[in-house]
């Protein structure tokens, strides 16, 4: 009879992974689920606003898009890490900020991409929370009945990068080749432009905030094991950040 297999610290930590996403799921659900009840419920009712800004919504990605799938892999590193586990609003994110609020007057963001597709499709910008309130409803609409990669890649066609720079085909002419052939520094560029979009005139202080932004996306995707998958040849030479001209 064989001896029963103790389990080492490598098997411990293999189970433990293996589980977190599904708690991770559980967690980030619960506190979504009202919030999905309250939007199918006015969806049922004929709501007038969240029924047309749905259907908005939802005739923008009918339109056919073409971006890259590492374009969504890194979109989601940067702005979005929970995206795969989220039913379109992060309540860790929330209460993130509400703390950070609480010790700093610095104000970070909250949104996930699905509410930053709806707040750009619908050009909604005003800070009140009937507004906030209404773009998480579509957001999680949306979020429960379509594709995430198709939001993303949709919202990084219409996203605001800088002056004479909306959607992320605008780059195609800056640097002279089709997003396929971008390499890494570039791509995680056009990321970091989406919280820091580009003046017209660069000043220090933005050329300071960009290469920050940069070298945080570049650790994070390192960190998360995705440089090798996503650059398998950049990962092989151990290519470095440099900063994005253009």
């Amino acid at each position: 009879m064989a001896e029963p297999r103790t389990i080492s610290r490598n098997d411990s930590w293999q189970i433990v992974t293996g589980v977190a996403p599904a708690w991770a799921r559980f967690f980030l659900w619960m506190p979504a689920i009202p919030l999905l009840l309250l939007a199918s419920a006015l969806y049922m009712l004929r709501q007038r606003g969240i029924r047309r800004d749905f259907a908005i919504c939802r005739r923008v990605l009918s339109e056919r898009t073409v971006v890259p799938t590492h374009f969504v892999e890194l979109l989601i590193i940067s702005e979005d890490h929970r995206s795969r586990w989220h039913l379109g609003v992060d309540p860790l994110a929330i209460i993130r900020v509400l703390v950070k609020n609480c010790y700093s007057r610095t104000t970070g963001g909250a949104s996930t991409i699905e509410q930053q597709f709806v707040r750009t499709v619908l050009s909604r910008y005003e800070k009140t929370f009937a507004r906030k309130l209404h773009e998480q409803l579509v957001a999680t609409l949306l979020a429960c009945t379509i594709s995430r990669d198709l939001i993303a890649k949709k919202y990084l066609e219409i996203a605001y990068f800088g002056t004479g720079k909306v959607g992320v085909h605008s780059f195609e002419k800056i640097f002279g080749c089709p997003l396929q052939n971008f390499d890494m520094q570039q791509v995680i560029g056009v990321m970091a432009r989406l919280k820091y979009p580009e003046p017209r005139t660069p000043t220090t202080k933005w050329c300071v905030r960009f290469d920050r932004r940069c070298l945080y996306i570049e650790n994070l995707v390192r960190r998360r094991g995705k440089f090798r998958d996503i650059y398998p040849e950049e990962a092989a030479k151990e290519v470095g950040l440099v900063k994005l001209t253009g």
